[in-house]
């Protein structure tokens, strides 16, 4: 460290603050070259009152956005969510989905709401979800019938494309089966089978066609049977999986999340993923109205001058 000069040290003056000279604390006062009175003070909007102003001013934003996702929420409960079923090909097993995603929501008479979905698949079936307060109706997406299915995804908030999952087998045999076998389609240990043959049927490719030209509500994918396939190779299968069903419905790899549903666990994961999921409606249907009904009576209109007397007298009516 080197000596003290001889002269002495001498420190910086202070400039700002109470330390600061009388020029420097005049300074915004002095008048400008023109003499036309004193100029703006440099440090604007610094006073208590404005700094009271923008807290009350952030606190009302605050405010303001709690009371409108309040009022999302309360809304998306006062009706129930309508949830579109579409089975990516004829694999999937859409009965024992179905009952056990109603199972695992809670509702009280699961086969009777399966027996009325394959009886009746264009009438939705509602039931409440009592543990995150809300409310479901279920339709099944008929890829047989590409209009049937269209009017079900007018009234969809939500699409779930069951897709199964083609892996290995269980075993021993299974393990000793190649990874790579399993991403390309090749045929490798015993007892295993190729991702590659999880793609959509012709119906289904061929229905998507007409409901992606009339616009998508936001898709969610499930697998099932992916606790049958060894963990080393899950995270394969299950990409490849979700990319099948990316590729049918042509949408980015963002917008389509994969959730598993063998499981009580993860059938109740997927029950919280639909209710929670916030519904997105199609710009189409912002400027449409549309109204899904349960049952609806046509009551023909009677004839001009007919009286309820006359023709109960003639035998009319």
């Amino acid at each position: 460290m080197p000596a003290p000069s001889g002269h002495g040290q001498r420190n910086k003056g202070h400039n700002t603050g109470r330390h600061s000279s009388k020029s420097t604390r005049n300074k915004h006062k002095v008048a400008g070259s023109d003499g036309t009175g004193h100029r703006k003070t440099i440090k604007t909007g610094v006073g208590i009152g404005n700094k009271a102003e923008r807290a009350l001013r952030a606190k009302q934003i605050r405010d303001a956005r709690r009371v409108e996702i309040l009022d999302e929420k309360r809304n998306s409960r006062s009706a129930p969510k309508v949830v579109a079923l579409l089975a990516l090909n004829e694999d999937v097993d859409m009965a024992a989905f179905i009952g056990d995603f109603a199972a695992a929501a809670g509702a009280t008479d699961c086969a009777g709401l399966v027996k009325s979905m394959s009886t009746a698949p264009n009438v939705p079936v509602t039931f409440a979800v009592d543990r995150h307060r809300h409310r479901l109706s279920l339709l099944v997406v008929r890829a047989a019938s590409p209009l049937a299915a269209l009017e079900v995804i007018k009234v969809a908030d939500l699409l779930l494309v069951v897709s199964p999952v083609t892996g290995a087998g269980t075993g021993a045999d299974a393990e000793a089966g190649d990874d790579d076998d399993m991403v390309t389609g090749t045929s490798g240990g015993a007892g295993t089978t190729s991702v590659g043959d999880v793609e959509a049927s012709a119906e289904v490719a061929s229905t998507l066609q007409v409901l992606r030209a009339q616009g998508l509500p936001p898709a969610l994918c499930v697998l099932q049977g992916l606790q049958h396939v060894p963990h080393k190779k899950r995270a394969a299968v299950r990409h490849a999986a979700t990319a099948a069903v990316q590729r049918a419905l042509q949408l980015p790899a963002d917008r389509v999340k994969a959730v598993p549903a063998d499981s009580r666990a993860e059938q109740l994961e997927l029950v919280r993923q639909v209710a929670e999921q916030r519904g997105v409606q199609p710009r189409w249907r912002a400027q449409r109205a549309y109204l899904l009904a349960e049952r609806a009576d046509v009551t023909p209109e009677p004839p001009a001058g007919y009286s309820p007397e006359v023709g109960a007298a003639a035998g009319v009516g």
